[in-house]
């Protein structure tokens, strides 16, 4: 330890008796006066003069390398809930603060009211028969996919209430106009207008 002290300190003498031009030359000076005295100045040992990191990695003052920094952690992506159409939206992993309860996802899930009104193709609302006569009825049916609930209404104060599917007799004494409107959840509704044509002089065959 002594000898390694004394070293240490005509080390030092010999470096700030030498005028210096850069910053290398104290590296080169004591590499070559810890060759002969048997003296690692460089390490991490004798971190007082070259500010070596004890944890490893190199230091920052003369001699060491500048720790590498950690790498910016990459977003995890995740899903928001489905709204009631099955839309959903994309963001990334929120991490929890002290004492939360637990990661959560940033992503909002969309209202309702973005969701595309279905469609009622041309099978999917259907009067059987179109035309009547006096004491007749006619048979409105429906089947439309991916709704919650669908309603009837007519220009004759005619309403109904059921499913995606179902079928409803009515015997309008007039020609009427039935309005079928389906939904699902809150979303925007899809309709399908139809007509049954009333004749008094129509007679069934």
């Amino acid at each position: 330890m002594k000898k390694t002290l004394a070293a240490f300190v005509l080390s030092l003498m010999v470096i700030a008796s030498i005028p210096l031009v850069s910053r290398a030359e104290p590296v080169l000076i004591a590499t070559i006066v810890g060759t002969v005295l048997g003296v690692d100045f460089l390490s991490c040992d004798i971190n007082i003069i070259w500010g070596c990191d004890e944890g490893g990695g190199g230091g920052t003052g003369l001699g060491g390398d500048v720790p590498a920094k950690d790498p910016t952690p990459v977003p995890t992506p995740c899903t928001s809930a489905p709204n009631s159409c099955g839309m959903t939206t994309t963001g990334f992993v929120k991490t929890a603060t002290v004492g939360g309860k637990g990661n959560s996802c940033d992503a909002t899930t969309p209202p309702d009211s973005a969701c595309p009104p279905p469609t009622i193709g041309a099978n999917g609302f259907k009067a059987t028969p179109s035309l009547i006569g006096p004491g007749m009825h006619a048979t409105l049916s429906w089947n439309v996919a991916n709704v919650s609930a669908c309603s009837i209404s007519s220009d004759s104060a005619f309403t109904y209430s059921g499913t995606g599917q179902g079928s409803v007799d009515v015997n309008p004494t007039q020609t009427t106009t039935y309005t079928l409107s389906c939904h699902k959840g809150g979303g925007p509704s899809g309709t399908r207008s139809i007509r049954v044509t009333y004749d008094p002089h129509f007679v069934e065959k």
